[in-house]
């Protein structure tokens, strides 16, 4: 059934975590699924174990100024889901101006997702002796409503027709924002052209979709993980992206997306906002509970929420998850438990002699915190000296039997593990508690049905 911009308000906000119907990526990559390396061992523990890879995940802050309007900013938090050779890797997306760049942890996203999971509790009455209920595991649905928009692409290429903003590097990536003569006569073409040149390796076919971009003059930011034979950057080290940027309303430039997108692709969102926010283009599905597997509401959920959304015009809606306050989740992504932690072990380690076996005890103690946490495998890398013929596998994997032999610079493990590991996460949480309500979003999309940018509102 449709709804009225005023009923889903009101909806967003009588929502309740308990009752609730339980990033986008913008990007161009080559598949969306991460990569599994090492599982849990010594020193190193695959993260990749614990993400849920089912959908592409975002967290939008939505900075609004009242009284000047046009200085507004959002900060976007974007999950990156990558499978491939890290040559290959490239991540492209339109900016509407210069956005301040930084890092944050897949972790927070393990966090915040498990923290604002949807719940379905199934309360059973019992009456006589032989009663019993067999859900049907088959059963899914929906109902709703939506609007599209169509883009296309053109043929030459010219050096000067692209100009180079910045150009620099953060966390395991280099980075490149550009600008593209909007009188070209194919300003799509020409900077596909330009950054396969510089060895940004999107694909051919993303050209079919910039073009409503570009002649809003929008910039694009082009990432690729750091090359060269010292600093090199893998698959393993792709960490979410922290993106600041002046606009009113958060919103997924969903159309590059479609170029890799795989059939009904998961796509959840958050925004912190002042107010619960809703999709001001997309339609708020309404889930059907009755079809819910509530014995096991996780094997059916997905289901569900894709039929709902299949029903909608273009096939174009969200269901909205939750819709409360941020002091439910002050502590989601970076608890009171990790700042004690991370306090008592800076004043325990800052105090010792910078011998290699602090160093090495320094380690040992933090693996049992944060080997999930991202930038831990860089840290403990730019640490040690190891000898030559060991490998930094070989010491993470076992490192005991390399403790002798491995020397540990305890001051530089504790700078890096405060810049690379610690702070990103807190950042995050920090993000995260500067609004007062929290809206989690959530739809299944397929390339044909991404014909229009999600915009979010209050």
């Amino acid at each position: 059934f449709t709804q009225t911009k005023k009923s889903r308000r009101k909806m967003a906000r009588l929502l309740q975590h308990t009752t609730l119907l339980t990033s986008i990526l913008t990007c161009i990559i080559h598949l969306h699924s991460i990569p599994t390396s090492n599982s849990c061992g010594g020193f190193w523990c695959n993260n990749n174990l614990r993400l849920n890879q089912a959908a592409e995940n975002i967290l939008f802050i939505q900075n609004q100024n009242k009284t000047h309007p046009l200085e507004s900013t959002v900060t976007a938090v974007v999950q990156i889901l990558y499978d491939g050779p890290s040559e290959r890797f490239a991540w492209l997306l339109p900016v509407p101006t210069e956005p301040e760049v930084d890092v944050s942890s897949n972790e927070a996203f393990v966090r915040l997702m498990s923290s604002t999971d949807p719940q379905f509790v199934l309360e059973e009455h019992w009456k006589g002796d032989n009663c019993q209920f067999v859900p049907d595991k088959k059963n899914k649905g929906g109902d709703v409503m939506a609007t599209t928009e169509e883009s296309s692409a053109g043929t030459e290429e010219s050096e000067e027709d692209v100009t180079v903003m910045k150009a620099d590097s953060v966390g395991p990536y280099d980075y490149v924002l550009i600008t593209i003569n909007p009188d070209a006569e194919s300003p799509a073409k020409v900077a596909v052209d330009w950054l396969q040149k510089n060895e940004y390796d999107v694909f051919d076919s993303t050209a079919t979709v910039l073009d409503p971009y570009l002649e809003k003059q929008m910039m694009l930011l082009a990432f690729r993980l750091t090359k060269g034979s010292d600093d090199a950057a893998d698959v393993g080290s792709i960490r979410p992206v922290v993106l600041t940027y002046k606009s009113e309303k958060p919103m997924i430039p969903l159309l590059p997306t479609a170029v890799a997108a795989n059939d009904d692709m998961g796509i959840r969102v958050w925004v912190a906002s002042d107010h619960p926010v809703y999709p001001v283009n997309y339609n708020s599905l309404v889930l059907n509970e009755a079809l819910i597997h509530w014995f096991d509401w996780r094997s059916t959920y997905n289901d569900v929420v894709t039929a709902a959304a299949n029903e909608a015009e273009d096939g174009q809606g969200f269901v909205t998850e939750l819709a409360l306050s941020t002091a439910s989740y002050k502590d989601a992504i970076f608890s009171v438990n990790d700042e004690e932690w991370w306090k008592n072990f800076q004043e325990r380690y800052v105090k010792m002699e910078p011998t290699d076996s602090n160093g090495f005890d320094a380690i040992q103690e933090a693996s049992w915190t944060v080997r999930f946490w991202d930038g831990w495998r860089e840290t403990v890398a730019a640490s040690v000296l190891l000898p030559k013929d060991v490998s930094l596998d070989d010491f993470g994997t076992s490192p005991f039997l390399y403790q002798d032999q491995v020397q540990v610079n305890l001051t530089t493990f504790l700078q890096l593990l405060e810049i690379n590991v610690v702070i990103p996460l807190k950042h995050t949480q920090d993000l995260l508690n500067r609004q007062p309500h929290l809206t989690r979003m959530y739809t299944t999309m397929s390339a044909w049905e991404m014909t229009e940018d999600p915009v979010f509102d209050s």
